[in-house]
C-alpha cells in the first residue's frame, strides 16, 4: 500500500462507526490512529457537548479546522467528526489523502446514539435530517464509500480490499 495517498480519513454521520473502525483499521495496517474529536477535547479540556453549548458551534468548527490542519500529514488513520464536510476548506486539506465515507443504516445509527454520549446537534436535528443535509457532501468529499452494517472486522477487511483496488 506504499502508493496509497495518506492520511486515510474516515467520514460519515455521527454514530456511523468512524472511531471504532478507525481504531481497528489502524491496528490492521499498523498505522497511528487519530480521532479528531478526542484531539479537540484534549486541546479544549472539555467535552464536545459542553464546548458547543458554551462557546458555540462556530468556535467548535474553527478548532476542528485547526486540529485537522495540524494532523493532516503522514501515514495514519484519521477519524473525523460527523460535520467535517460542512466546511469546504476541509475538502482541500483532505484531498492530499484518501477519504472513506462510512455509510451506515440509520436504524443502526439511532441504536448506537441512544446508548452513547450526549451530542448537541442531535438536540437540533434528527439523524434523518442530518443524513439529508450531509449525504451529498459526504459523497463529494469521498474517494471510497464503504457500508458499515456488518461485523467491524468484515468492514475493515472491505476497506483494505477497496484501498488495494486504488493502487
Amino acid at each position: 500500500m506504499e502508493k496509497l495517498k495518506y492520511p486515510i480519513y474516515l467520514i460519515g454521520l455521527p454514530g456511523s462507526g468512524k472511531s471504532s473502525i478507525g481504531i481497528l483499521l489502524s491496528k490492521k495496517l499498523n498505522l497511528k490512529h487519530i480521532d479528531l474529536d478526542k484531539k479537540i477535547v484534549e486541546k479544549e479540556n472539555t467535552n464536545i457537548y459542553d464546548l458547543i453549548k458554551i462557546k458555540g458551534e462556530k468556535y467548535f468548527r474553527f478548532i476542528e479546522t485547526e486540529i485537522l490542519k495540524k494532523n493532516s500529514y503522514g501515514k495514519k488513520i484519521i477519524s473525523c467528526g460527523g460535520g467535517i464536510v460542512l466546511n469546504p476548506t476541509h475538502k482541500n486539506i483532505m484531498k492530499k489523502g484518501t477519504v472513506i465515507y462510512l455509510i451506515t443504516d440509520l436504524e443502526k445509527i439511532k441504536n448506537r446514539l441512544s446508548r452513547g454520549k450526549k451530542r448537541p446537534l442531535m438536540e437540533k436535528y434528527t439523524i434523518e435530517q442530518l443524513h439529508n443535509i450531509r449525504k451529498k457532501k459526504y459523497i463529494e468529499f469521498s474517494d471510497l464509500v464503504v457500508e458499515n452494517n456488518k461485523e467491524k472486522k468484515d468492514v475493515v477487511d472491505k476497506i483494505i480490499s477497496k484501498l488495494e483496488e486504488l493502487i
